[in-house]
């Protein structure tokens, strides 16, 4: 595989459920929100989010919540082996 930059072309590793978002999940994250309306019912509107800090829990897909199965320090370059290996990367 050449080098350089790669886009995800991720799949639910549960065939069942067709996800195709992967998101990664953090702890120990202090995240801040603009708050852009709010409803007399105290519904929120938020606008840009910025985190610091925490660390990666998990990888997993969006929809059903399956975890990529990288192990208990889940870390970008073992996603990347598993993505690779799993054929969900493509020359961006």
């Amino acid at each position: 595989m050449c080098e350089g930059n790669y886009k995800i072309k991720f799949r639910c590793p549960d065939e069942t459920c067709g996800g195709e978002v992967l998101e990664e999940v953090m702890v120990d994250v202090t995240q801040s929100s603009n708050l852009n309306e709010i409803t007399d019912e105290g519904d929120i509107e938020y606008g840009d989010t910025s985190a610091d800090g925490g660390v990666v829990d998990r990888y997993q897909c969006m929809r059903c919540g399956k975890v990529v199965p990288l192990g208990d320090d889940p870390q970008p370059d073992d996603l990347f082996a598993w993505l690779r290996d799993n054929n969900m990367l493509e020359q961006a």
